[in-house]
């Protein structure tokens, strides 16, 4: 179980990452501005964190191994999924498709390899020792049975995501137990 203690250096961790990995992201976004803010984290079950998500999302999972050790899945409402994915595709308007196609799937796998990979950058830097990734993997979960949650007690980190007069919404990054003892025990400590 996650102390409160550890849950807040997770937040201090990811909130100093987001603040340098957003700029990163936003080059994929045909130039607009994005902005990931106000990290919420939260230890919970499996179980629990399932019953949160209803409706239909797209998810993608990818493995840390080195210094962390662990699985990382985002997970993004569906519509911002078409939204994010329209803008990768050069719509500028980010009108969401009728489908989220394979098309669509590998922008989103694109776009979560490069935040993931930029947020391990991050967390080396603070941790010490090289952090690796592996390449994603995007699936779509029509309902909440769906979604591949690792075993164990998760810590679920929500995201506020706004990207310039486009979106306004949360995205949902969840790290298993491994990852997130990792952090929560160096999260304190200055760089």
């Amino acid at each position: 179980s996650f102390s409160s203690g550890e849950q807040t250096n997770i937040r201090n961790l990811v909130n100093s990452a987001i603040s340098l990995v957003a700029p990163s992201l936003s080059g994929y976004l045909g130039g607009k501005n994005l902005v990931l803010s106000n990290p919420v984290v939260e230890a919970n079950s499996q179980d629990a964190i399932r019953n949160d998500f209803r409706g239909k999302y797209v998810q993608v999972a990818m493995n840390y191994s080195g210094a962390l050790n662990g699985m990382n899945l985002v997970v993004y409402n569906f519509r911002d999924a078409g939204v994010i994915s329209s803008l990768m595709m050069g719509d500028e308007t980010g009108s969401v498709p009728l489908d989220i196609t394979d098309a669509h799937q590998s922008t989103i796998q694109e776009f979560t390899n490069q935040f993931i990979s930029s947020m391990a950058t991050q967390f080396s830097n603070k941790i010490g020792g090289g952090v690796n990734t592996t390449p994603a993997t995007v699936s779509i979960a029509q309902n909440q049975v769906d979604l591949q949650l690792p075993p164990g007690e998760l810590i679920k980190i929500t995201y506020d995501i706004i990207i310039d007069g486009v979106m306004n919404s949360k995205l949902y990054h969840i790290i298993d137990s491994n990852i997130a003892s990792s952090l929560g025990m160096t999260g304190g400590a200055p760089a």
